[in-house]
């Protein structure tokens, strides 16, 4: 265990004022990103995480709103290597569409704005550039609206569900082709297509093997 995640797990829930990541869940965060060299992290949201990554990732991306005590604290912690994060400062919801990520991720982490649809729009920005063999990070999943996409997620073609720690959900991503972030399709997920009441009405539509694909 490296000294920022053996202090990370001792710290209490309360540290800054948006609460903290459960030190098992850091736990598994630090193991995962240690498997990857030279690892490129995001996350939305900062905190315990934020220093943990600090030591483990090459580079690490936190987008995060100026409110609050949270990039404040993590900024003046002793133990934080701020030499390997960028803070973007505001709303993800508008940081995240206007950035542009230098090399793809490795791991990324949800965990910002949990009302609908602010956490699938962090997803939606993140997925692209995720690398086949990446992980996928929703925290929060206990919360009707980010439990909303995690279940969509836990039958995605894009990605293997490799458990919970907590209420944090955690994915890999699979080698199944990109689904196609300026398109429709989705006749094509799998959450749609196992619901579909009546899948022969869309045959004449969408041909005959559109529900093979």
């Amino acid at each position: 265990m490296n000294e920022a995640l053996l202090w990370a797990v001792k710290q209490p829930g309360n540290w800054h004022d948006s609460g903290n990541l459960a030190s098992d869940v850091l736990e598994k965060i630090n193991d995962i990103a240690t498997g990857y060299p030279d690892c490129v992290s995001a996350e939305t949201g900062c905190g315990l995480s934020t220093i943990v990554l600090s030591h483990v990732s090459a580079r690490h991306t936190s987008f995060t709103i100026s409110d609050g005590n949270s990039a404040s604290k993590v900024r003046s912690e002793p133990l934080f290597r701020s030499e390997n994060v960028e803070f973007v400062l505001g709303p993800s919801q508008k940081t995240l569409p206007q950035h542009t990520f230098a090399r793809p991720l490795h791991m990324a982490l949800i965990d910002g704005a949990h009302g609908w649809p602010f956490p699938a729009l962090d997803y939606y920005y993140f997925y692209p550039n995720i690398v086949p063999g990446g992980t996928l990070i929703v925290d929060d999943i206990h919360i009707p609206t980010v439990r909303q996409m995690y279940d969509v997620l836990c039958e995605d073609a894009m990605w293997k569900h490799i458990g919970n720690v907590r209420c944090t959900a955690f994915f890999q991503r699979t080698p199944a082709p990109l689904f196609n972030p300026l398109a429709d399709g989705w006749w094509l997920q799998n959450f749609n297509k196992k619901r579909f009441e009546n899948p022969e009405s869309l045959i004449a539509f969408l041909g005959d093997g559109w529900w093979k694909t």
